[in-house]
């Protein structure tokens, strides 16, 4: 029975790759035969886009060349989308938060120009949903800085435009942003109206993706203030649905989640197991910051059970992704382990 079942999970891997170079050869026959225009450039874009989980040198290269041709062809929107695309390569791919944010500005100030100089309406509605990207992307960094100020700011200006414009994802993305911020400033109430409101916005449009996501975020709320069993049950939630969808890398989120909640419980070997589930899998992926996290939660498990030639193992393991990603000093992840000992 494991022997087949290994076999069906090969052959379904095999045919997802083949799809995706299916999708890659055609549209590269695509490029032959078009020519240098707005159906170009999303060519090169969703080309770039295909290649995001594989290969970050042909990623940034395609959004690259859609930024070059969205120049030649005289589109600013299409040529802000590309910028704002490499900006995402860089900052998700790369963890080059420097880089990006400054891809980001670039953009931003391009849809602000579109936006003050054109007339024409249809126009001026794609750049102000450029204008949202970016703005709610920059928040993003800000946020993960640990500038909450800030990141409060950009997010508030990126959910006005959204609710000028009546777009409802984009109003949701940044009610759950904005409830982020009230989290990790302790204002649990604020924060949970926030995930709840972009929770309701998320179910009318059916995104499934962003319900996983905002019932996950609840998940947390309830976690801080100590409500296990509630928090619990929304990381399970959000865990079916990210399945549902085979969203690999928020079922590792998931199930870090869970195990996260079974740690506070008190009962490790559960928390054990959803971690080293969730690392599987952020190996596959390339989720070192979720690889890290995982590590030091690891560590803090066998500190609580006073293992700590173990605690230090893993704890050594997390601090060298950290350290190779800029995240975290050795002296402030050092201090937060010496809090499990």
């Amino acid at each position: 029975m494991r022997w087949r079942l290994f076999i069906m999970l090969i052959t379904s891997t095999f045919f997802a790759l083949t799809q995706t170079e299916r999708k890659i050869d055609s549209l590269r026959l695509v490029l032959k035969t078009t020519q240098p225009d707005t159906t170009l450039c999303n060519t090169l874009i969703e080309l770039g886009n295909l290649y995001k989980n594989t290969n970050f040198d042909s990623t940034l290269y395609y959004h690259d060349k859609a930024r070059i041709f969205a120049e030649k062809i005289n589109d600013p929107i299409k040529k802000g989308e590309a910028i704002k695309l490499i900006g995402d390569d860089y900052y998700y791919l790369k963890n080059d938060d420097v880089k990006a944010m400054s891809l980001y500005e670039e953009a931003l100030q391009i849809s602000e120009k579109v936006i003050g100089q054109t007339l024409n309406k249809n126009f001026t509605a794609k750049a102000k949903q450029l204008q949202i990207r970016c703005l709610g992307t920059i928040g993003v960094v800000y946020y993960n800085r640990g500038f909450y100020a800030k990141a409060l700011n950009y997010y508030s200006h990126a959910l006005k435009i959204s609710e000028d414009i009546n777009h409802k994802p984009f109003q949701a993305a940044n009610i759950g942003n904005i409830g982020s911020i009230y989290l990790y400033q302790g204002d649990y109430a604020t924060s949970l109206a926030y995930y709840l409101k972009a929770l309701k916005i998320h179910e009318e449009t059916g995104d499934k993706k962003n319900q996983a996501g905002n019932l996950g975020n609840i998940g947390g709320v309830y976690g801080y203030q100590g409500r296990y069993a509630l928090a619990l049950g929304y990381y399970f939630k959000a865990l079916k649905i990210n399945e549902e969808i085979n969203d690999k890398k928020n079922v590792a989120t998931s199930l870090g989640n869970i195990g996260l909640i079974y740690s506070y419980q008190g009962e490790y070997a559960k928390a054990m197991e959803y971690y080293f589930k969730s690392i599987k899998i952020n190996k596959e992926n390339g989720q070192k910051r979720s690889q890290a996290s995982n590590l030091g939660n690891i560590a803090a498990v066998y500190a609580y059970q006073g293992d700590h030639e173990k605690a230090l193992e893993y704890f050594f393991m997390a601090l060298k992704i950290d350290e190779d990603l800029g995240n975290e000093s050795p002296r402030s992840r050092a201090a937060r382990y010496r809090k499990t000992l």
